[in-house]
């Protein structure tokens, strides 16, 4: 299978959404579901397909995080035009809910809510004491001379 370059030219002209004709997308008319309650018994109805239990059961057991399924999840109703960002955002703690219920009812032992942070602290304290040798080697600064205001006094080396 050969990879396909993408043309740096062929993308849209910017402004270009600006003089588009209004209402070319799903999203920009009014969401199927008003409402959050809507919304949320759409997608388990939605999750409750074979095919579509199947997929997250799948992603859960190879460790895909419960976050990251959600987030799909969410994104795909609102691009299909079921629901405004609004109303995405409030179901996300419910379709999380969701997403974890069908893992253990499924026997997933191991279901990862969200990534791990890294920690970047140890890496920064190594830099930091690597840094610390030289800069204390290095002559020590002379004295900047202070600028005073127009109206302060003149001290002796001024005048």
């Amino acid at each position: 299978m050969a990879v396909r370059e993408q043309n740096p030219f062929d993308t849209p002209i910017p402004g270009q959404s600006l003089t588009d004709e209004p209402g070319n997308y799903p999203w920009e008319h009014a969401p199927q579901f008003a409402t959050v309650e809507d919304a949320s018994h759409a997608i388990w109805n939605g999750m409750h397909k074979e095919e579509t239990m199947e997929k997250i059961l799948v992603l859960l057991d190879a460790g895909l995080t419960v976050e990251e399924i959600v987030k799909v999840i969410v994104f795909a109703g609102f691009v299909e035009g079921k629901f405004n960002p609004d109303v995405g955002l409030l179901l996300v703690p419910i379709v999380s809910d969701m997403v974890v219920a069908m893992g253990k009812k499924a026997g997933i032992e191991k279901i990862k809510l969200e990534r791990p942070k890294e920690d970047t602290t140890q890496e920064l304290i190594e830099t930091i004491i690597q840094q610390e040798p030289d800069d204390m080697e290095e002559e020590p600064k002379k004295e900047k001379k202070m600028s005073k205001g127009l109206m302060s006094k003149k001290d002796e080396e001024d005048k």
